[in-house]
């Protein structure tokens, strides 16, 4: 599993089971990549990014993608294919064997091992699996390094709302024809990485206030509230995180009115904004945090 750069790897067995040796766990042990499983692994991308070319979703997703900021990495091509992976600077094989050779090292490792046994047992047990990990390419740390210092989300005022988008690309219209029938409308707004909000979750509350299914809320007035209803379903939140920033994102499944009308849904739907915003700010110290979200 990768999160935010970085990789994880946990494995658990049952505490009546005969503890298994540790350096079956290991995902850094010899032997590294070979060829053939590189190979492979290039011919199973390509099959996948051969099924997504039919995919709506994915289609949706690199036209975005490919119409971002240019100098921002959110542009980059996301899975790869047979020509992107075998045209590169380096062969396939020779880049993951030197992406493993320097990233999967035990200075840039960290073991975590919980288990019924007394902790003098468990020490045992990782020094004698682990104590023989190649160090990988680089000087080894330093004996007495000191730990690295905790580090807290960025300030909201420091972040730009342009990131992901040019300038031009800030209240565009992106239109797409689907491969099969769809009518799905998204409204999409940069907004400070997920990090910003991990004290207040502001975003979660903006993202319940929306698709919330009360009456007189966004959600029901497109889906009910309005005869015939402009939409089938609605939904709010984060989405397409990075380290320096992220979309909120409001998606609604249009009825075939609703297809028609679509300027008066964007309408609909910025005006719920506002006002979850002005009441929100005047209520509560979190809901003050909202006017991070909410676009202007």
């Amino acid at each position: 599993m990768r999160w935010r750069g970085l990789g994880f790897l946990w494995l658990d067995t049952s505490h009546s089971a005969p503890p298994p040796p540790l350096p079956s766990f290991l995902p850094f042990t010899p032997p590294p990549p070979s060829q053939d499983s590189c190979e492979r692994e290039v011919r199973a991308v390509d099959s996948e990014f051969q099924r997504n070319l039919q995919s709506d979703q994915r289609r949706l997703f690199q036209l975005l993608k490919s119409t971002s900021a240019a100098d921002h990495p959110f542009r980059k091509f996301s899975t790869g294919n047979l020509h992107t992976l075998t045209n590169a600077s380096q062969p396939p094989h020779a880049a993951t064997r030197a992406f493993y050779e320097t990233h999967y090292i035990a200075p840039k490792s960290t073991l975590c091992v919980i288990g019924k046994e007394s902790l003098d047992d468990l020490q045992a047990d990782v020094l004698e699996a682990f104590q023989h990990l190649p160090a990988g390419i680089g000087p080894p740390p330093a004996e007495s390094e000191p730990p690295p210092a905790e580090v807290g989300p960025p300030p909201a005022a420091s972040f730009s709302a342009v990131a992901p988008l040019s300038q031009s690309q800030l209240g565009g219209l992106l239109v797409m024809s689907p491969v099969r029938e769809s009518r799905t409308l998204r409204l999409m707004w940069p907004v400070p990485p997920e990090e910003t909000f991990r004290e207040c979750k502001s975003h979660r509350l903006l993202s319940s206030l929306l698709s919330h299914e009360r009456e007189h809320g966004i959600n029901w007035l497109l889906t009910r509230g309005i005869s015939p209803p402009l939409a089938t379903s609605f939904s709010a939140g984060l989405s397409y995180s990075m380290d320096d920033a992220a979309f909120f994102t409001v998606s609604a499944v249009l009825t075939p009115l609703g297809l028609e009308q679509y300027e008066r849904v964007i309408e609909l739907v910025y005006g719920a904004i506002h006002q979850e915003h002005n009441i929100r700010t005047k209520s509560s110290s979190c809901g003050r945090d909202v006017h991070i979200i909410c676009p202007s």
